[in-house]
């Protein structure tokens, strides 16, 4: 938890120090994402689960004259269970993130760093579910993406690692979500 709270230390001072130079390069502008991909489960989650899939869709809005945006988004996710087992794990959740855009000027590419925090739904199903119950909690998540613009429209690749505190003595469940999407100005 140490490296990872210094990671993100050095992560915050890069952006600020780099936000300066890159201002000019940055719209103002309102985006709408749509995109799904893989959920690959990590730790203790990925004991008990296989690799599932999950859709996202997203709103974001990026600073005039900063290479900063702020997203709202919310995802759906599915894992089945790996054993023999009827048993699922579903996820509906919604994140507030920050993103650092890093404009390049002359290319249609945009690398970007995303990380943020929000309310996690797990909902266990299936025939052996019985006696599980569904949980809210708080969770966070950062990750990196590439967006391939051209005009009002876009593409973008992901991954995003997601940590949700279930408290209570278990722990956390992590997963890290592969996406591929588009992005819409509007």
């Amino acid at each position: 938890m140490r490296a990872l709270r210094r990671v993100l230390r050095a992560l915050v001072i890069a952006m600020v120090g780099a936000a300066l130079p890159l201002a000019a390069q940055q719209r103002a502008d309102w985006e709408l994402s749509v995109g799904a991909g893989a959920g690959a489960p990590i730790g203790d989650f990925n004991d008990g689960f296989d690799i599932g899939w999950h859709g996202l869709g997203a709103v974001s809005y990026a600073f005039p004259n900063l290479p900063l945006a702020l997203q709202v988004d919310a995802s759906y996710a599915e894992f089945r269970d790996a054993t023999p087992l009827d048993l699922k794990q579903t996820m509906f959740y919604g994140t507030g993130n920050i993103l650092y855009q890093f404009r390049l000027s002359g290319t249609v590419l945009e690398p970007y760093v995303i990380g943020g925090g929000g309310v996690y739904h797990l909902d266990p199903g299936g025939q052996d579910a019985a006696g599980m119950s569904t949980r809210t909690k708080f969770g966070v998540n950062a990750g990196a993406g590439l967006s391939f613009r051209a005009l009002n429209t876009g593409l973008f690749l992901e991954s995003r690692f997601h940590n949700v505190f279930i408290g209570n003595g278990e722990g956390s469940t992590q997963f890290n979500n592969f996406s591929f999407g588009a992005r819409f100005h509007m």
